[in-house]
């Protein structure tokens, strides 16, 4: 495919108009695990007949059945709380750790059998000619590490190893993204329309969830309930928060907040995919519904820096490229979002309070200070801080909300030691770094998602591993000569 016709290409209207039927079939069928599964492998077949590539198609199918927790799933018990009894009422399982082989993972295996066949093909040349330099090395340092870690002090290391499939599959694809394809435009163009077909479904589905202010019911929902969020002063009752196919209202906030940037990219461009205008205004709308002030901040900030350096250091007249008639009317389309959100941003003044949100994250920090001081190099086991710690104070935070460190680089740091946090700091420091020096307005909207994704970690316990080294894993030169701005 010639890359300087990119924008143009019926290559992107295929694969956008049939990632779309694939969600809205999964959404009206409502089919189960085993009905998905099929539906996923006609997809995958599909996109290899027209795409005449297995390993592409199976790496985008991978992509779009990510967000959907389907699967086999097996439920391990770390802790009876037979000694809590007030925890007992609302874990009447205990505190359990649920480990799944999702519909992704087996796309996955598909896409790893396709690329060995490949590179078997090619005599595997491909491997002898790679040259990792600092960025890479530094990734698998820290992938390795953390094995290690878990095999040195987990209590239970096969449940430690397995929590670590995502990000091997991350590093995988990171590796393949950066030494194999050859067409680098093509492939972010195409990642771009897909992260844009989820943005539509998962807002698509959280609207629907604000209406009827619960769940759907949907077989590809994680809760099929009402999910109570916090009972701390500074949260907001009688408002559900929707959730599109994550675990927490936070999570689906701050993934949205992290793929803005992007969209607001490529939004402003001359030519761009309808999807991608329909896709950044409904994010934006389940992005304030969310009720998610950790995502709310982040999203701020880094759309703050990306104004701020297109305006000052780029020279894009971003008032031309708006016109008013366009800003008046968007600006009366969210002021009702304002309203709804107040008494949210008016709550965070309780935030400090003995039962604010802020104040049980301080407390979370603080007792498990004794946990990283005991094991700083290697730390408990990743998942196993939370009963580690009910096992050391019985009479701490952690006996009244079982739930991990809500601040993921603290929680790293205990669950898989001081080592692996540097490792991942100086891992986003060259990222950035990289961005930066590459001085495109699209790399400086990769730092605008690395700031939502960083702010993200401080309040909550996930980090979005993905998007980071998908957009690092680029080379920017190629990627960016085909902007319009």
């Amino acid at each position: 495919m010639d890359q300087s016709n990119i924008n143009k290409s019926p290559y992107l209207n295929f694969l956008g108009s049939a990632s779309l039927l694939f969600y809205l079939l999964i959404w009206f069928f409502n089919p189960i695990n085993k009905v998905a599964l099929l539906l996923s492998i006609i997809l995958l077949i599909i996109l290899t007949v027209r795409l005449k590539n297995l390993t592409h198609a199976s790496f985008f199918t991978y992509l779009l059945t990510s967000i959907l927790p389907m699967g086999k799933k097996y439920l391990v018990i770390l802790h009876t709380l037979q000694e809590f009894p007030d925890l007992k009422i609302l874990y009447p399982q205990g505190l359990t750790l649920e480990i799944s082989i999702t519909i992704a993972d087996v796309i996955f295996a598909f896409f790893l059998l396709s690329l060995f066949v490949e590179l078997a093909k090619n005599g595997f040349h491909i491997i002898k000619n790679i040259k990792l330099e600092s960025i890479d090395l530094l990734i698998l340092s820290f992938f390795a590490y953390g094995i290690f870690a878990d095999l040195f002090s987990s209590s239970y290391p096969y449940l430690s190893l397995l929590l670590k499939k995502g990000v091997a599959e991350i590093v995988t694809i990171y590796l393949v993204l950066r030494f194999y394809y050859k067409q680098p435009a093509v492939i972010f163009h195409s990642i771009v329309i897909i992260f844009s077909v989820i943005v539509f479904f998962e807002s698509f589905l959280a609207i629907q969830q604000f209406i009827i202010s619960s769940p759907l019911g949907k077989n590809f929902e994680i809760y099929h309930s009402i999910e109570a969020f916090g009972s701390v002063a500074d949260e907001v009752f009688f408002a559900f928060r929707p959730l599109g196919t994550f675990g927490h209202a936070n999570a689906l906030g701050l993934f949205l907040a992290s793929v803005l940037p992007i969209l607001f990219f490529f939004v402003i461009q001359k030519n761009s995919y309808p999807i991608i205008y329909i896709s950044f205004f409904l994010s934006l709308i389940v992005l304030v519904l969310t009720l998610s002030r950790s995502a709310l901040f982040a999203f701020f900030i880094a759309i703050g820096y990306l104004l701020f350096i297109f305006e000052h250091k780029l020279k894009i007249n971003l008032i031309k490229l708006i016109p008013v008639r366009k800003a008046v009317f968007i600006i009366l389309l969210f002021f009702p979002l304002f309203i709804y959100l107040l008494p949210r941003v008016a709550r965070t003044v309780y935030s400090s309070q003995a039962s604010g949100g802020l104040t049980l994250r301080i407390k979370q920090i603080t007792q498990s200070m004794e946990l990283l001081e005991s094991y700083p190099l290697t730390g408990v086991g990743t998942g196993m801080s939370v009963v580690s710690i009910i096992e050391r104070n019985k009479k701490g935070v952690f006996t009244e909300f079982p739930s991990p460190i809500h601040n993921y680089y603290f929680l790293l740091a205990v669950e898989n030691g001081l080592p692996s946090l540097t490792l991942m700091l100086i891992i986003i420091v060259i990222i950035i770094r990289n961005f930066i020096s590459a001085n495109t307005p699209l790399t400086f909207a990769f730092v605008s998602v690395v700031i939502v994704v960083i702010l993200g970690g401080l309040f909550q316990p996930f980090f979005d591993f993905s998007l980071l080294l998908y957009l690092s894993s680029f080379n920017f030169a190629k990627i960016s000569r085909y902007e319009n701005t």
